[in-house]
């Protein structure tokens, strides 16, 4: 079991390797990886499974103010961000040799720092650089030499500087995640076909549940 989050804004992701789907461990996954180091998030957006449905799941939720929202049924596009995730590292997975696949829980970390640190196409930018404000360190960049970021003595000026530079990111990745969503919303239109109905009119359901 994997407890994939990731984050509507900057599109950092969080991956965590579980032993199970039940509320106590949803929940501690996810105190213990997300709101413990980066704080509390003001909406936590999910499916409706039966670990972000528990009793427990909201009542951590109304303890630290985050407002809790779910996918409509049988729509798993409205978490499209996540299914999106998963199936990128369902092919990173996939893509390494046989014998590494088997050792995926340890690997996961290291395809996590790639993703983290790839430019998103929906926003322009890293999602780690959005997250955290810099470009971190890889170790590629130990073995290729190359250098990021410079000495400052002026502690001031870097602040500035940095808070302008970080400014520009936002907005350009606002935009980028408007224009990104209009044209999905352009593609997803000439598929869709609109249904006639008229208030009042019966309709078949499927029932999905039945075997």
């Amino acid at each position: 079991n994997i407890l994939v989050m990731t984050d509507l804004f900057t599109h950092y992701a969080w991956a965590v390797p579980t032993k199970d789907q039940t509320a106590q461990t949803t929940v501690h996954a996810l105190w213990t990886h997300v709101i413990q180091p980066f704080g509390c998030p003001a909406r936590l957006h999910s499916d409706r499974g039966a670990s972000f449905e528990s009793a427990l799941m909201y009542q951590l939720c109304r303890c630290y103010g985050i407002t809790k929202s779910k996918t409509t049924p049988y729509h798993p596009a409205g978490n499209g961000g996540v299914e999106r995730l998963n199936q990128t590292l369902l092919h990173m997975l996939r893509s390494l040799e046989a014998e590494r696949q088997q050792r995926w829980p340890e690997l996961l970390p290291e395809l996590l720092q790639a993703y983290n640190n790839t430019v998103h196409s929906a926003t322009g930018y890293a999602p780690s650089y959005l997250m955290f404000g810099r470009h971190l360190r890889q170790p590629v960049d130990v073995n290729l030499g190359v250098e990021q970021g410079s000495r400052c003595n002026d502690l001031g000026g870097w602040v500035r500087d940095h808070h302008q530079k970080l400014s520009f990111a936002y907005e350009t990745a606002r935009k980028n995640m408007a224009a990104a969503v209009n044209q999905n919303k352009k593609v997803y239109d000439k598929r869709a076909q609109a249904l006639p109905l008229a208030p009042g009119e019966r309709v078949w359901i499927r029932d999905r549940n039945r075997r």
